[in-house]
C-alpha cells in the first residue's frame, strides 16, 4: 500500500494549489467534477445527503471518483479547517495513472475503501430507520401493533382479498371495566389489565392473525384465511384465555362479504361488541 507522503512527492511545482476557509464548499454533490484534489493541509469532510462518508487529512484524495467514471459527484466536499488543496485537472490525473503504478493502486484503495465505509454507514442508517418505523406502527405498551399499522393491516388485507378472494374475519374486543380500575387502583393497574389482554391475545391468536391495539382499551384482530367457523373458534380460544388471567371483555366478529369489504366488516363486528357489552351490563 502506497504511503501518503508519495502521494505528495508526485506532485510538481506546477500543479495549482488552491485554499479554502473553514466552512467553504470545496465541491458539491451532483455537480460536474473536473478535478480531484490531494489536501496539503487542513481537514475536509466529505458527505452524501445527510450522510457522512468521512473525515480527511494531509495526504488523502478526495474527488477521485468523478475523473474515473465521468459522472456528476456523488458527494460533496467542506472544509473543516483552513486548507490547502492541490488541484488535480484530468489529463493530469491520467498522466499520473499511467506513470506512476503506485498511485493507480492508491486511488484504487482509496475508492474500495470509501465505497466500503459508505456501505457501512448506509447499513447502519437502513437499520435506524427500520427501528423507527417499527416503532412508529407499534404500541409502546403492549408490543402489538398500533392504530396506525392496523389501518395499513387492513387496506392490504383489502386489496388481498379483492385479488385472491381468500375470507378473512374482524374480531372487536373491549376490555371492560378499565375506567373503574383506573379510578379506583391506578393507572399502573389499569396498564397490566392492558398487558395482561395484549399478552392473552398473541396466546389465543394465530401466528398468521394481526394483534392491534386500537385505543385505550380496544383492541382488533385481523384474521386472514379464516371463514366464520373458524373466527368462531378463534373467538372462544381468547374469551377462555382472557377467563384465566380474570379479564372482562366484550367481543364482536364479523366475516368480510365478498360483495363488501372489510371496513365493512369492521364496522359490523364493532356494532357487534357493543351489543355484547349491553347485553353484559343488563345482565349484571
Amino acid at each position: 500500500m502506497v504511503r501518503k507522503a508519495n502521494t505528495i512527492r508526485l506532485l510538481k511545482s506546477s500543479d495549482a494549489v488552491v485554499s479554502f476557509k473553514a466552512g467553504d464548499s470545496i465541491f458539491k454533490e451532483g455537480e460536474e467534477g473536473r478535478h480531484m484534489f490531494i489536501i496539503k493541509t487542513g481537514r475536509v469532510e466529505l458527505r452524501t445527503g445527510h450522510l457522512v462518508i468521512g473525515t480527511f487529512v494531509p495526504g488523502d484524495i478526495i474527488g477521485e471518483m468523478a475523473l474515473v467514471d465521468q459522472e456528476h459527484r456523488s458527494a460533496g466536499a467542506t472544509a473543516l479547517s483552513d486548507c490547502e488543496l492541490v488541484s488535480i485537472d484530468n489529463p493530469r490525473f491520467q498522466a499520473m495513472i499511467l506513470e506512476t503504478p503506485d498511485f493507480a493502486i492508491e486511488v484504487m484503495q482509496t475508492m474500495s475503501a470509501r465505497l466500503r465505509n459508505m456501505n457501512r454507514e448506509t447499513n447502519v442508517f437502513h437499520k435506524k430507520a427500520e427501528t423507527v418505523h417499527i416503532q412508529a406502527m407499534t404500541d409502546a405498551l403492549t408490543g402489538v401493533l398500533n392504530r396506525r399499522a392496523w389501518d395499513d393491516r387492513m387496506k392490504n388485507e383489502e386489496l388481498r382479498c379483492l385479488r385472491l378472494g381468500n375470507p378473512t374475519c374482524v374480531v372487536s374486543i373491549d376490555l371492560d371495566g378499565l375506567k373503574v380500575i383506573n379510578d379506583s387502583q391506578g393507572h399502573a393497574k389499569g396498564d397490566e389489565l392492558i398487558k395482561s389482554a395484549a399478552d392473552a391475545l398473541f396466546e389465543a391468536c394465530r401466528e398468521t392473525d394481526v394483534v392491534a391495539r386500537l385505543g385505550g382499551d380496544e383492541f382488533g384482530i385481523l384474521a386472514l384465511d379464516c371463514n366464520r367457523e373458524s373466527a368462531n373458534q378463534l373467538v372462544l380460544r381468547i374469551e377462555e384465555t382472557f377467563a384465566k388471567r380474570g379479564i372482562q371483555a366484550s367481543l364482536g366478529l364479523a366475516e368480510r362479504d365478498p360483495e363488501s369489504n372489510l371496513k365493512t366488516a369492521w364496522e359490523e363486528a364493532d356494532q357487534a361488541m357493543y351489543v355484547a357489552k349491553r347485553t353484559r351490563k343488563s345482565a349484571t
